[in-house]
């Protein structure tokens, strides 16, 4: 069932959280953050060997705005091409570059995963690219937005992401928040030790109340989440396409 995390700019994963998450989640690792120097989306995806190589790639993108997703594999091949994120434009094609993450099992009305294809590559590339190929603005339209919740189902969720700096949640009022670190959660179920971890659950519905939102969501440099009228819409400007830059020396401890 995986686990998918939004950790805004400035907030940090807990080491001893995330090693909970992979030992229940160990199919596959990624990332995918928003460098404000390039302005642009950046992703990495491994299988990872041990949790010291999770590790490593949390320290390196500690500084920016971006979602993380721990593969449990319930369908399709223990590969890369099933591990998230999932590119579902790419700008020289198609004028954008998006990316998706997700949380879930998707209903067999949707899709019928093969035996090499997960259900998440199905939504990818069997609906989710057709519908938005022509016009990668629809992302950042609200009606999209609820319509894709209405079609996934809320035991679903997905994260969106562009070259914007958008990060768009679906179904996000089904998640939580961690009170101390300030970062959105899918679910609890794949990370079973988090209580006695000591790690304090901030209620799902009270996420959705302006003023606690305000407080605990850093506005430096940070986009909404949706629901929200005031996401930067995609307008076909040019992005810069400065390669991306070595991470390798950042260092932290305890968390990243």
């Amino acid at each position: 069932m995986c686990w998918l995390v939004y950790a805004p700019k400035g907030t940090i994963i807990p080491f001893a959280l995330a090693e909970d998450a992979y030992k229940r989640n160990d199919d596959a690792f990624g990332v995918m953050f928003y460098d404000h120097g390039c302005k642009r989306l950046q992703t990495v995806k491994i299988i990872p060997k041990n949790f010291e190589d999770i590790k490593r790639i949390l320290k390196r993108t500690k500084g920016f705005n971006r979602a993380i997703h721990w593969r449990m594999r319930t369908s399709g091949g223990h590969d890369l091409a099933n591990a998230h994120p999932f590119q579902v434009l790419n700008k020289r094609e198609h004028g954008a570059n998006i990316w998706l993450m997700h949380n879930g099992i998707l209903p067999s009305s949707i899709v019928t995963p093969e035996k090499n294809r997960s259900d998440t590559n199905h939504l990818v590339g069997d609906i989710l690219k057709p519908m938005l190929q022509h016009n990668p603005a629809l992302l950042h339209n609200l009606e999209f937005q609820a319509m894709l919740s209405n079609y996934i189902g809320n035991n679903n969720r997905l994260i969106l992401a562009d070259d914007t700096g958008a990060f768009i949640i679906i179904n996000d009022e089904t998640g939580e928040w961690l009170k101390k670190e300030k970062v959105w959660i899918s679910n609890t179920y794949a990370i079973p030790n988090a209580y006695s971890l000591g790690f304090d659950l901030f209620g799902a519905d009270a996420s959705f109340d302006k003023k606690t939102r305000a407080a605990y969501t850093p506005r430096d440099n940070y986009t909404p989440l949706v629901p929200a009228s005031t996401l930067k819409r995609y307008n076909g400007t040019a992005f810069n396409n400065t390669p991306v830059r070595d991470y390798t020396n950042m260092v932290y401890s305890n968390g990243a």
